[in-house]
């Protein structure tokens, strides 16, 4: 399997499938390139024993990235006996749009802009939720949509299926993909994954309570407030999230969401309602997926508060935070001058 993921790691080659694309489409190059005749020679391998590949990648969809060669992927895979089916999960664009925002900022080590304090070394302050959303609504359409629109306008005809994830006819994602998506394929697996349905008990869909971008967004604001001292090189950024995350969910016993919050005005969510219907018109009416636009509004209605933002200035109004900080600087100091 580590070999196929190597070969596979052409399909993220953006420089090596234009230069196919030159050979392939226009025979401008004198020989198809190495990358990608050993990408095919690998594949043939696989065909041979008769063995399907199935690769999952959200970036396939990411346009800033790169743009992947859907024409000459299906050419390839079609002329070495593969049968090419490309499969898009739809997600309601209100619910991915803030998803989207969490995953843009969930902490790793290699992200200066979140492991700098604001003003120092590019680091930033997190946008408010509905901020980062307006600024959406007016730049693009969803990710998924373009790689939708862009797949179906291909002459190659590509077997393009959409998966609903708002499927209610499905216990399960699983069952949705296996026994409805694929159903003329994995009928094996749609049988398992109906038995695994009644075995186990589905958990409902909830807001993550874990919202690190709250406890993120309250630790540069004590920073900015001076609660933290006038030299911020003595703290690390995440540490000080962390330490709130703790704070809240283990000696508050409180999850992000019972912080204060500032939520969005009635027009800001009507906007964005108004959008997410809308997508779901548009894949709707290319018979894509079911309308289910009093589903989607009781949706979004139910679920508003995730739009919502942490009040970091009546946060940090409160004794018990003010305290927090307050012992948290005491504790650097001593340690310090140990």
């Amino acid at each position: 399997m580590e070999k196929l993921l190597v070969h596979l790691s052409v399909l993220r080659d953006e420089k090596c499938q234009k230069r196919a694309r030159s050979f392939v489409f226009t025979n401008t190059s004198s020989n198809l390139p190495q990358c990608w005749s050993q990408f095919l020679q690998r594949l043939i391998q696989y065909n041979i024993n008769q063995q399907s590949i199935m690769v999952s990648d959200e970036v396939f969809s990411f346009p800033h990235k790169f743009r992947m060669q859907w024409d000459l992927l299906y050419k390839a895979l079609s002329e070495s006996g593969w049968n090419m089916i490309v499969i898009v999960a739809y997600r309601r664009y209100s619910d991915w749009l803030v998803s989207q925002k969490q995953q843009l900022n969930r902490w790793t080590p290699t992200k200066p802009a979140l492991n700098s304090w604001p003003g120092i070394r590019k680091g930033r302050s997190l946008d408010r939720t509905i901020d980062f959303i307006n600024d959406a609504l007016q730049k693009s359409i969803p990710d998924y949509q373009r790689m939708i629109d862009t797949i179906s306008k291909n002459e190659s005809n590509i077997d393009l299926r959409i998966l609903d994830i708002h499927n209610t006819n499905y216990t399960s994602v699983r069952t949705n993909l296996f026994c409805h998506v694929l159903d003329d394929i994995t009928v094996n697996a749609c049988q398992e994954s109906h038995l695994n349905d009644s075995t186990y008990q589905q958990s409902k869909v909830v807001i993550n309570p874990r919202q690190s971008e709250f406890y993120d967004a309250l630790s540069t604001a004590a920073a900015k407030d001076g609660l933290l001292g006038n030299d911020l090189t003595r703290y690390d950024r995440h540490s000080i999230a962390l330490g709130i995350q703790q704070q809240q969910e283990t000696v508050f016993n409180k999850t992000s969401l019972e912080f204060a919050l500032d939520c969005p005005t009635r027009s800001e969510l009507n906007r964005l309602l108004d959008a997410s219907l809308a997508v779901e018109r548009h894949l709707a009416h290319r018979g894509y997926i079911q309308l289910q636009s009093d589903e989607h509004e009781k949706s979004f209605w139910d679920n508003s508060i995730q739009y919502c933002w942490i009040n970091t200035t009546a946060v940090l109004a409160m004794d018990e935070w003010l305290t927090y900080f307050q012992r948290l600087v005491e504790r650097n100091n001593t340690k310090r001058r140990a």
